[in-house]
């Protein structure tokens, strides 16, 4: 019995045949579906079970960004991946609203396989389709207001600098990671992943950044709900990644996860941000129960929505294909022994550390202490009041 129903669409006859043959092998594990053009694949998608859709970008009456636009309306529960020969950069301008993935033509199987099991395997963290249509709808995370006026007036300037904006961008946590998220996708290519925002705005070039953020929307500003404090969010996103990459660059951690550490530590509150946003008097509620009754957030979360913030987060950071490392360390930043056992240093076990011991400016967080079995299982042990003096050494510096 298949689990999941895969539509590929592409209007080269050649091209869908050939895609045919390279799933076949994954007939049982999945039902697939083929369609030649964007009207085909509506019908298919009106009669069938589609959990994630493949569309070639170029094609004639309805090209891939339009055919993926009408999916997001009429299909919301549905995964949305391009996966096209042509990366050119006005492209993005069509599919950043509407694609949660760009994959680049050739694709083998086993790369194209491993971004459909992870994006179908990702919807069992939410489980209710509500849920999943939620997430599936959010494109772009809202920025401080402040910000968002900032890199307008900047990128709508005469002579932008590259510096000033990156300087814009890499202050706001949702602005950062659409940066990232953008010059790491399929349109452009790249052989290696991007980690700074200076770095990714320069990849990126000014002109596309005032394109997409002046005509397509690429940045939004938040009008959440007022009992979530944005500001506060946003200060203590920034903290915790840095802190979580520094705890890693100090324990002699891979670059890898050094690297990772960072934007999983700044977006591991990332579902608190959504649910505020698309959810706000449901959220508003939670967060009053949680600070007056001091119950885990994650279980007041779970009891009310059936999700916590942690999996919608995790799920969307997937969804937008970012690695395992940071998807895992985000869902499981609360309760790391939850997740797989460690085989050495983790990207969750710097990130779940930093989250516990950063106690300044939480009132929407309570965190436990650190779990010492799993820190102790990545080869940490005893490092956590080593952690903490150098967090007492820094405030005592400062004040």
């Amino acid at each position: 019995m298949t689990e999941a129903g895969i539509l590929f669409v592409d209007d080269d006859l050649g091209v869908l045949s050939s895609m045919r043959r390279m799933m076949h092998p994954l007939r049982l594990r999945w039902s697939q579906y083929f369609a030649p053009g964007g009207q085909e694949a509506l019908e298919i998608l009106s009669r069938e079970k589609i959990d994630v859709v493949v569309s070639d970008m170029r094609m004639p009456v309805m090209n891939g960004a339009q055919l993926l636009a009408k999916v997001k309306i009429r299909h919301p529960n549905v995964a949305r991946i391009i996966l096209s020969g042509h990366s050119e950069r006005r492209m993005a301008v069509q599919a950043i609203n509407v694609a949660h993935q760009y994959l680049n033509k050739p694709c083998t199987l086993e790369e194209l396989s491993r971004v459909l099991e992870k994006t179908i395997s990702l919807r069992r963290l939410l489980g209710r389709r509500e849920l999943c249509e939620m997430a599936n709808g959010v494109m772009r995370m809202p920025s401080l207001p402040t910000h968002y006026v900032a890199i307008t007036k900047e990128l709508s300037s005469e002579e932008p600098s590259v510096e000033k904006v990156a300087s814009i961008i890499e202050a706001d946590p949702a602005m950062t990671i659409t940066v990232l998220r953008l010059v790491n996708s399929g349109f452009f290519g790249l052989p290696s992943r991007i980690h700074t925002v200076l770095e990714a705005t320069g990849m990126l070039g000014l002109e596309l950044l005032r394109n997409l953020t002046l005509a397509s929307g690429l940045f939004s500003k938040y009008e959440g709900g007022t009992s979530f404090s944005i500001e506060r969010f946003s200060r203590r996103a920034i903290a915790v990644g840095s802190l979580a990459r520094r705890l890693a660059a100090e324990s002699a951690a891979p670059k890898a996860i050094v690297e990772e550490c960072f934007i999983s530590g700044m977006m591991c509150d990332l579902g608190m941000l959504i649910l505020s946003t698309n959810m706000s008097d449901t959220y508003s509620r939670i967060l009053g129960d949680h600070l007056q009754s001091g119950h885990s957030l994650d279980k007041l979360e779970s009891m009310a929505i059936g999700a916590s913030h942690a999996e919608i987060g995790a799920y969307l950071m997937g969804l937008w294909g970012f690695s395992d490392g940071i998807t895992e360390a985000v869902a499981y930043h609360h309760k790391p022994s939850a997740s797989l056992p460690p085989l050495g240093m983790s990207t969750l076990a710097f990130v779940h550390a930093a989250d516990c011991l950063l106690d300044a400016d939480r009132a929407c967080v309570r965190a436990p202490e650190p779990d010492e079995d799993y820190l102790r299982a990545c080869g940490l042990a005893g490092r956590v009041s080593q952690w903490r003096q150098m967090i007492q050494s820094d405030i005592s510096q400062q004040s």
